[in-house]
């Protein structure tokens, strides 16, 4: 609050100097600016639009207007009807300072509203978690963050003017691909591609890409937002590569193995399981761990299964007997 009004008075203060500083230029070179009277009102007044804005900007035209009345129109140090030569220039500069003062206050807003756009957007970019980066038509850095500092070991004063340091060779018709895609395309792209990290190690990334435009619609490059999903692409690997042992070792067991829900649905059998019953799997899949057991035993079956989902017990052992397809136990 205080340093909002400390701001406020010096932009008012400087448009009192400034119109001052316009008297005593005009009063010291008047011979040589008749014609020009107002030339250094006008700078003071755009002077204090554009330090101040629209406030700052109306007290040095009016001032100006008061001033130069004053002292530079007949009858001379007093503020009252202008002389009939005087009145049309006189006349023209409020409007015309009005004008100037409003132009150059909308000006500097609209530039300090632009700097103040461009500083977020470059701090979102700086502090997202994903690698972005942007190349020009040619293919040559001119975004590098934080993250892709991060990710790839490049400092961005390292690349950003120069080729893109993370591709391999073998990628680089791939790269050239995906510039051109992003030119013809409205949208992003999103794929998966093999990068070059700075100390020469290839990591898996998550690419999505888009055309940059300008305010036409021209394309002006491409730009690119990058996860790091090596550690997940492997432990996907690492997953199927288990589900595949699990797989082996199910379908393969000597012994019946059986998945089931806690109210006893099949979900899964295995093919030992299946020639002990004498059913298909598809049949079992549609019946439950009651269905297929003798009827004296379905309490004991449910009452074991309880247990586990219970948490009493990590395993049960029972003996009970099944009923096979034919009937017989």
């Amino acid at each position: 609050m205080l340093k909002t009004l400390q701001s406020s008075l010096l932009s008012y203060a400087i448009a009192v100097l400034s119109v001052i500083a316009a008297v005593m230029l005009t009063w010291s070179l008047g011979p040589l600016i008749q014609r020009s009277i107002f030339l250094f009102f006008i700078i003071a007044v755009m002077l204090s639009a554009w330090r101040g804005g629209h406030g700052p900007g109306l007290v040095a035209t009016i001032l100006s207007a008061v001033l130069s009345d004053y002292f530079f129109f007949p009858p001379l140090h007093t503020i009252g009807p202008f002389d009939s030569r005087a009145a049309l220039p006189a006349f023209l500069f409020i409007p015309v300072a009005l004008l100037i003062s409003i132009f150059t206050a909308e000006s500097q807003r609209a530039r300090k509203g632009l700097a103040e756009t461009s500083e977020t957007l470059e701090g979102i970019i700086d502090a997202s978690p994903l690698a972005i980066v942007a190349v020009t038509t040619d293919g040559n850095i001119k975004t590098w963050n934080r993250a892709a500092e991060r990710i790839f070991g490049w400092s961005a004063h390292e690349v950003i003017g120069g080729p893109n340091p993370v591709l391999p060779e073998d990628k680089l018709e791939e790269y050239r691909g995906i510039r051109e895609q992003a030119a013809l395309s409205q949208g992003f792209i999103v794929r998966e591609a093999l990068r070059l990290k700075k100390d020469g190690s290839l990591i898996n990334i998550s690419l999505s890409t888009g055309g940059l435009r300008d305010s036409k619609g021209n394309y002006t490059g491409t730009m690119a937002v990058i996860a790091d999903v090596t550690d997940q692409k492997q432990a996907v690997e690492a997953l199927q590569e288990s589900e595949q042992r699990f797989r082996a070792i199910f379908e393969q067991a000597a012994i019946g193995i059986v998945q089931a829900t806690r109210d006893g649905k099949l979900l899964m059998v295995n093919q030992r399981f299946c020639d002990l019953l004498a059913y298909t799997q598809t049949e079992l899949l549609e019946m439950t761990v009651a269905d297929v057991t003798r009827p004296e035993d379905i309490d004991l079956s449910l009452n074991s299964m309880e247990r586990l989902w219970a948490g009493e017990t990590r395993a049960a052992l029972i003996e009970k007997f099944y009923v096979r397809k034919d009937g017989s136990l």
